[in-house]
Formats: C-alpha cells, sequence, structure tokens
C-alpha cells in the first residue's frame, strides 16, 4: 500500500507540472498506467515466486559447474532470442491502419521459424566445432529450437495483446511459462539426481525443461488469434512483403541492436567461462539469474505499457516527454533503493540462502549492482527509439555496449584481472554507456519542444 501511494503521488506530481495538457495522471483508481502495471506485475510476481523457489533449490542439487555449463549452453540462444521475429512484433503494437495486421502477424511467424532454424544451426557449430567438449550435449539442440520458437511467438502474441491492452493475459501466460521453466528442473532434479543418483542426467536436466516450458500456455495465449486465422493465413506474398519494406529498419537496424545487446550480456558468460572456468560460471550465472529479478518483475512489464502510451502520445504531439517523465520518475524511485539493497545485502542473503560456499555469488552481485540498476531503467525506456524511428542511435548505443564488454575482456586476459575485478570493471564501463543511452531517449523524447528550442 505504501509503495502504491507512492506511486501515485509521483504521478500527481507530472499532473500538475503538465497542467493543461491531455497526458496527465489521475487518481491509482482510475489511472490506466498504474491499473495495467499492477495487472502484468501480479502475473510477474507469481513468476518471481517459482523463480525464487528454482533458485534456492538448484545450488543444493546441482554442482557449480553443472549450473556453469548450462549458462555456456543457453548463452547463444539467449543472445538471439529478441531477433527471432526479426523485431516486427513491434509494429504490431503500434500499427495505426488495423487491416494490415493480419500480414503483420503472418509476417511474423515466417520470421520466427527462419531465424529459430539459423540460430539453431549456429548453435549446432559452435558445439561441434568451436567450444571443445560440448558435443556431448547435442541432444539439447531440438529443445533449443523449440525454445527459440516457442520465444519468438510469445513475442508476437504479446506484440498482439499489448496493442488490445489484454494485459491480463500476458500476466497469467507469462506466470504458466515462469512456472513451467523454474519448477521442473527442481522436480526432476530432486527427483532423478538427489534421490535416484543420476548425475549424468544433471545438465539435461537444467536445460531440455527450461527449454520446453517456454512452450506452455501458447495456445492459450493464441486463442484470439482463432477470428483472424483465415486473414492471416490468406495474406498474400505481395501484403507480407509490403508490410516488410514499410518496418525495414526493424530487420535491417533494430534487430543489429538488439543482437548486439543480447550478445553483449551472453559474451560476458563467454568470456567467465573462458576466462575462470564454468564453477566461477555457476556462481556469475546463479548472481545473474538473482539480478534479472526485479527486470523481470518491474522493467520489462513497464516497457510494454511505455511503448504502448509513448506511441499514442508521439502520434498526437510528436513527442512523448510525459511519457518518459512519469516512467522515468517510478523506475528511479525503485532503482535507487534496489542499488543500495544489493550492494550491502547481497553477499550475506547469499551466504545465508545458499550456504557459505555461494558467498561468492553474492560479491559478484554487490560487483554487478550498478551495471544491472542501470539496466532496470533503460530496458523499460529504450523502445521510446522505435517509436520516433531513430533505430540508427539505438544500434550505436548497443554495438557501444558490445564494444566495451569485448574491450574489458581483452584487458582481463592480458592483465590478468580475477573475477571480482572484471565484474566491476565491466559493470560501471557498461552503466556509462546506459546512462548515455538513457540521456539520448529523453532528447527525443520532447519532440516539437526540443527542435524549437534548437
Amino acid at each position: 500500500m505504501i509503495v502504491i501511494c507512492f506511486l501515485n503521488s509521483l504521478l500527481q506530481q507530472i499532473s500538475c507540472a503538465d497542467r493543461g495538457r491531455s497526458y496527465r495522471a489521475m487518481n491509482l483508481s482510475d489511472n490506466h498506467f498504474l491499473k495495467s502495471l499492477f495487472t502484468l506485475i501480479s502475473g510477474s510476481f507469481v513468476s518471481i515466486i517459482f523463480l525464487a523457489i528454482q533458485h534456492i533449490a538448484l545450488p543444493y542439487i546441482f554442482t557449480p559447474d553443472e549450473l556453469g555449463i548450462k549458462a555456456v549452453i543457453l548463452a547463444i540462444p539467449t543472445a538471439c532470442i529478441g531477433i527471432v521475429c526479426g523485431r516486427f512484433d513491434l509494429p504490431i503494437v503500434y500499427e495505426e491502419d488495423e487491416s494490415r495486421i493480419p500480414a503483420l502477424l503472418k509476417l511474423n511467424f515466417i520470421c520466427n521459424l527462419f531465424f529459430s532454424a539459423v540460430i539453431t544451426l549456429i548453435c549446432t557449430i559452435y558445439f561441434l566445432f568451436i567450444k571443445k567438449g560440448y558435443s556431448a550435449y547435442w541432444y539439447t539442440l531440438p529443445a533449443i529450437f523449440i525454445y527459440l520458437a516457442a520465444y519468438g511467438a510469445t513475442l508476437t502474441l504479446n506484440g498482439y495483446n499489448n496493442r488490445y491492452r489484454d494485459y491480463k493475459t500476458i500476466s497469467k501466460m507469462y506466470a504458466l511459462r515462469s512456472g513451467a521453466q523454474s519448477l521442473l528442473p527442481v522436480i526432476l532434479g530432486l527427483i532423478l539426481v538427489t534421490w535416484m543418483k543420476l548425475s549424468s542426467l544433471s545438465v539435461a536436466i537444467l536445460v531440455v525443461p527450461y527449454c520446453l516450458g517456454a512452450a506452455c500456455g501458447l495456445c492459450s495465449q493464441g486463442k484470439g488469434l482463432l477470428s483472424r486465422r483465415e486473414a492471416i493465413l490468406n495474406a498474400s506474398r505481395r501484403e507480407i512483403c509490403v508490410e516488410a519494406k514499410k518496418h525495414i529498419r526493424q530487420l535491417t537496424i533494430s534487430s543489429p541492436a538488439i543482437l548486439a545487446n543480447g550478445l553483449s550480456y551472453s559474451l560476458i558468460t563467454i568470456m567467465v567461462s573462458a576466462l575462470y572456468g564454468e564453477s566461477i560460471t555457476g556462481y556469475y550465472s546463479l548472481s545473474v539469474t538473482l539480478l534479472g529479478l526485479p527486470i523481470t518483475l518491474i522493467s520489462g512489464n513497464m516497457s510494454k505499457i511505455y511503448m504502448r502510451d509513448a506511441a499514442k502520445e508521439y502520434e498526437e504531439t510528436g513527442g512523448f516527454e510525459h511519457t518518459f517523465k512519469k516512467h522515468f520518475l517510478v523506475l528511479s524511485a525503485i532503482a535507487v533503493p534496489m542499488f543500495f539493497c544489493l550492494y550491502f545485502l547481497a553477499p550475506p542473503v547469499c551466504a545465508w540462502l545458499f550456504g557459505q560456499k555461494w558467498l561468492i555469488a553474492g560479491e559478484y552481485i554487490k560487483a554487478l549492482a550498478l551495471m544491472f540498476t542501470f539496466r532496470l531503467v533503460t530496458t523499460a525506456l529504450s523502445p521510446g527509439l522505435y517509436i520516433c524511428k531513430k533505430q540508427t542511435d539505438e544500434l550505436l548505443i548497443q554495438f557501444s555496449l558490445l564494444g566495451v564488454t569485448a574491450a574489458v575482456g581483452f584487458f582481463a586476459k592480458s592483465y590478468g584481472y580475477d573475477a571480482i575485478t572484471f565484474m566491476w570493471i565491466i559493470g560501471i564501463a557498461r552503466s556509462i554507456v546506459m546512462l548515455v543511452n538513457v540521456i539520448i531517449v529523453y532528447y527525443y523524447s520532447r519532440g516539437n519542444k526540443r527542435r524549437s528550442y534548437n
């Protein structure tokens, strides 16, 4: 209740500052922003409970090495999941012409199958010829394809639900998938690894159920498309090509930007594995997963609402400054105390939850806290660049993140940094780039006001 009142107070302050405009905050009871946010968070909160159960249980069932191997296997798929639809899922949200939606949906499904197959092929090459010793895990490849295709379908369906503000469906399906992905490895691990002592199955139990769980609930979430099934199937090649041409910047600029962003995070996992071994990678993987929980709960959900509201404001006013300020204030009010909690409490909490040997995971969380605090804000606000068609700026930002990550890895190898020093430096360097990202989004959010001042 205190949090609700505080957020509502922030929105009221924005309302007073922008008096006379159509984008005005209202009381909590009739403010669609908070209603939508709390609807989405309700499902994410359930998923956080599942994730918490998983991450408390996994260190007792599996070794740090096994958790590290899982992180390396999923590094490439995790880096690429954002582009499996060619980023054509974003125009579903803000496309003005309703008659274009069936062709846009069909374009998404075609791109999803194509890119999922290509990425799976890349994983095959990586396992067999590049990462020594990982050819033993070839059996995970079909599951990886299902994971990619299911995630792509989820992006498309989330875009469709977001278009019509069906946040309840998004929330419910997210909770279902998170439950499957979180609990299946725990249950199977307890039965097969802890009780039956089949430790040779550990990696399979960590990877395969997680991948297959991504497909849970797709049929239920896609029920809204049944009424448009014929229109989607009958969308002609010409109509699909028209949509691809109209939104081509999503494929040529936005997709490389998101790929660079994903690779910059997965590259850290790969570098930790190469520099410090699978055991340290396991500790790092747990740290990153725990740090990602607030982003899953808050930032990802706010991003959906932010993009819908920013698109509407941009269409009517030529900018989205009000929407930006509203979300930035709320995110900042959450991010600042989150940073201090992570910095001071992570080491003792990790030791208490997982045992003393996992204290090092808390130290990694402490080192990465600043980076994930900035990530909480930028993940939600960055889609503003898509709204004002500034994907080129997004591309430069994401390649900057990839560049500084690779540079820190090079210096770590050259000068023999230990793992903690490596994470401190990479966290600070990436935080600077993300701060620049937020400033750029704000600059463009001012729209006509910015141009009148220039």
